[in-house]
């Protein structure tokens, strides 16, 4: 047990029995005394501030975790995913013009990946983040041995993919070039 010099103890008592409310007892003011805290006493301290107004308290329910463990029932997806999602499924007619563009859009994507391994600067940001490591089944990087985690594998073809890209093609009204999703796409799709 933590011995204390009675100068201590007694200025500790004093402390409490000031910063203690009203109907403190005597021997809760005693036990706490006995154990400070880095300087300070275990006691609750009367403040000047008023209590805040129930109101601005959350509600029961959710103060507490029992809440959340009330129901394992799955929510109701939201309409924008599940607008998106049936597009992606249910969209089976695209143009010629849609398909070549698409094609020539991933085989660029692919060449200037390929090509950005020539410069050293490109080379030195890929591979696993601790060397040496290999992730069975993982993502392959193009044109390198790297099998990497998907989060890992997404950046390295991101990185090779855009580093010689230039923005040279304008699509839409958006500013996006067509390869800059193809990085997360490639790495999803072959782990």
């Amino acid at each position: 047990m933590l011995s204390l010099s009675s100068t201590v103890k007694s200025s500790l008592a004093t402390s409490l029995r000031r910063a203690s409310p009203a109907g403190a007892s005597a021997a809760f003011i005693r036990c706490s005394s006995s154990i400070p805290v880095a300087g300070r006493s275990l006691s609750p301290r009367t403040s000047s501030r008023p209590s805040p107004s129930p109101s601005l308290l959350a509600p029961a329910h959710a103060r507490s975790m029992s809440a959340l463990a009330e129901s394992a029932e799955r929510p109701a997806p939201d309409k924008v995913l599940v607008d998106i999602a049936d597009y992606i499924h249910g969209f089976t007619d695209y143009s010629p013009l849609a398909l070549d563009t698409a094609r020539l859009c991933l085989i660029d994507t692919i060449g200037c990946g390929l090509e950005a391994l020539r410069f050293e600067h490109c080379r030195r940001l890929l591979g696993p983040v601790v060397e040496g490591t290999i992730v069975p089944n993982g993502t392959k990087v193009p044109g390198t041995n790297y099998q990497l985690d998907p989060i890992r594998g997404a950046f390295n073809i991101g990185t090779i993919i855009r580093w010689l890209d230039f923005n040279d093609c304008f699509l839409a009204a958006e500013w996006g070039h067509p390869s800059d999703n193809l990085g997360a796409i490639l790495a999803v799709a072959d782990h």
